[in-house]
């Protein structure tokens, strides 16, 4: 990060999009080692099933508080404050907000620590049956008890510094959790010949410090950044209008930690394993969509915010479908795999040391049913995001809602009354996110236009080619497994594609453009005005005249023109307002663009290696934080 009035060393320039996907990618690899090591050292079993429901109630409030209200509310408004006000006022908004933090984190803590049992009762009543797994989750729940605040933290750090233009050290802080679990699972037989309990208790001890070290490891930067660490409860303006941000996203996190909830609370009465099972098949199902469905969400939620800011609402249906039919294109042959390959995939990934064959065949058995789901809980991530963009999150709402009180009777009909056993609770999870992103699909008829028929016929395409590519599948089944899985599921997937391409599908395409070298778009992103994108570029390069900062509007004259660049709410746009002359040098011209409140906007520019910024509704010379981006 460069100094507050420095402008950013040219090596830095243009790597940040690099260094956030490394730090992603070492963060999924090393999350799929922490799995595949830690199925040899503990299998499926009690010991396992015991960290899973007592890591069930830490990660309730993980998403409760980290993940959702954090990542969702608190990141925004402290961008905007920063924005409005300055750093100091952001840094006192987020000692005011870690006050309070701390006083709910310290409640919660405490609670969960003095009525473990009672969290071992609503998580997992099934374990009553068995008392030394009752109390040994009940364990694992005090010991894990510190998590939440933690990650809670971590999180509160992570927002920040990215607003700030910090991308890379939080992106990679949860690997550290990840490292922290490898590690103590190698240590589980020297613990349990040292102390006489199970190495579990080791795995949950290690979580909490692994929770801690994403916290800790931010702490060096944001204080570079310039916070000064002092909670306070003396309050700050801003607080009011965060915590009534809180309240919807509360209610939405709530819904679907409860269907999760349902679905271990069931698992825990059918003996060991299940609790677990349900766990290791269900990472696995979170791949493509952690890939494909959370970037495709993200990019729909910045796309369609911006139409809705420009009045663009005419262009709302055509943007639509190009998210939901790129998210499908790629999420739905994944269904397929995972539910014709799951025999190979569980074996290749957990079956060693104490994971028995038995396991990976149950496991394998749990993955079928949760890839039936893998295509809804992907296109849920991407409709969800648009009822905020287009301003109709309540319905969204009252749908979730409706989804998690009908949990309980169709996963009780799956269990019992139908007979499939715990292998009907991923079934269920599959029929109620399919039938909840019906419903959001039905109700953007009515609030942003539907979609377009183009989107029907090409899901029909996909259907087809992925049908093919089911086929290829079903007659390589003999020869996939161990290693070989790999060049069946490279052979399988080129199928697909080919058969989309001959389809007349055109996403085969653009997903080649886009992650094909060279192949990614270059400029600024399209949620930056498209006058203030093409005055910009004409900008790049032209001969240098003046540069003048006078009454909050920077005005630029070059042999391409004479420009205005001027501030509104936080945010630049470029105006061309004449002719101009120069014959200096080229003018070299940089984006900085806002990241974390609402889409990417431009925030600031930097000419000629001088940045300049918004403030509310004037620019001033400093380095605004945010990923800097070449222009061109």
């Amino acid at each position: 990060m460069s100094k507050p009035n420095e402008p950013p060393k040219a090596a830095q320039v243009g790597r940040n999009a690099a260094v956030i996907a490394a730090a992603a990618a070492l963060v999924r690899i090393s999350g799929l080692v922490r799995e595949i090591i830690f199925a040899n050292y503990f299998g499926a079993g009690m010991s396992t099933d015991a960290y899973n429901a007592a890591f069930r109630a830490a990660q309730f409030f993980r998403e409760l508080l980290a993940e959702g209200s954090l990542a969702n509310v608190y990141v925004p408004i402290f961008a905007e404050t920063e924005q409005k006000d300055g750093p100091p006022a952001a840094w006192r908004l987020a000692n005011a907000f870690l006050g309070v933090l701390l006083l709910a984190l310290g409640v919660i803590t405490i609670g969960t620590f003095v009525f473990a049992e009672g969290w071992v009762y609503a998580v997992a009543w099934g374990f009553t049956e068995d008392p030394e797994k009752f109390q040994l989750t009940a364990t694992l729940t005090r010991i894990l008890a510190p998590f939440l605040a933690t990650v809670s933290l971590a999180s509160l750090c992570m927002g920040m510094l990215n607003v700030r233009g910090r991308f890379f050290l939080p992106a990679v802080a949860p690997a550290t959790f990840n490292i922290a679990v490898i590690i103590a699972c190698f240590f589980k037989g020297p613990w349990e010949a040292a102390t006489g309990t199970d190495g579990i208790l080791l795995v949950g001890i290690a979580s909490v410090i692994g929770g801690a070290g994403q916290f800790l490891v931010q702490i060096p930067a944001l204080l570079k950044e310039g916070w000064r660490i002092r909670p306070s409860l003396k309050g700050h303006p801003a607080l009011k209008k965060l915590f009534m941000f809180m309240i919807p996203a509360f209610i939405g996190i709530t819904t679907v930690q409860f269907n999760l909830l349902v679905e271990s609370q069931l698992a825990s009465r059918f003996g060991d394993g299940p609790v677990s099972y349900l766990q290791y098949a269900f990472r696995l199902v979170q791949l493509p969509n952690s890939i494909v469905a959370a970037a495709v969400g993200t990019a729909a939620l910045a796309g369609l915010s911006t139409l809705v800011a420009a009045g663009r609402r005419e262009d709302l249906p055509k943007a639509l479908g190009e998210a939901v039919t790129l998210n499908s294109f790629l999420v739905l042959p994944a269904s397929v795999g995972l539910y014709l390959l799951a025999d190979p995939i569980i074996s290749l990934m957990y079956e060693r040391g104490e994971f028995s064959a038995a396991d990976a065949q149950a496991t394998a058995s749990v993955l079928r049913m949760y890839a039936i789901a893998t295509w809804g809980i992907g296109m849920h991530r991407v409709l969800l995001p648009c009822y905020y963009a287009i301003g109709h999150p309540w319905y969204a709402m009252g749908v979730a809602i409706g989804t998690m009180a009908a949990k309980l009777p169709i996963a009780l009909l799956m269990v019992y009354t139908l007979g499939l056993g715990f292998i009907g609770l991923p079934l269920s999870h599959g029929v109620l996110v399919t039938a909840e992103v019906a419903l959001l699909w039905w109700g953007l008829g009515s609030r942003a236009g539907g979609l377009p028929g183009k989107v029907y016929a090409d899901h029909a395409r996909m259907i087809v080619a992925a049908t093919v590519m089911g086929g290829l599948l079903w007659v390589m089944r003999d020869h996939s497994h161990g290693m070989m899985l790999l060049p069946v599921v490279a052979v399988a997937g080129a199928s697909y594609f080919v058969a989309a391409h001959l389809l007349g599908l055109t996403a085969p395409a653009k997903v080649l453009r886009r992650f094909m070298p060279g192949g990614r778009p270059k400029g600024l992103p399209p949620t930056v005005d498209p006058d203030t994108r093409a005055n910009l570029g004409a900008l790049l390069g032209s001969a240098q005249g003046s540069v003048e900062l006078s009454g909050g509007v920077l005005t630029v004259e070059a042999d391409a023109g004479r420009f205005e660049i001027r501030s509104a709410k936080g945010v630049l746009s470029v105006h061309r307002i004449g002719d101009g002359s120069g014959g200096g040098d080229p003018l070299p011209v940089q984006a900085v663009m806002r990241i974390g409140q609402g889409p990417p906007a431009l925030h600031g520019v930097i000419l000629d290696g001088t940045p300049y910024k918004a403030k509310a509704d004037t620019v001033v010379e400093g380095q605004p934080p945010g990923p800097v981006l070449p222009v061109g």
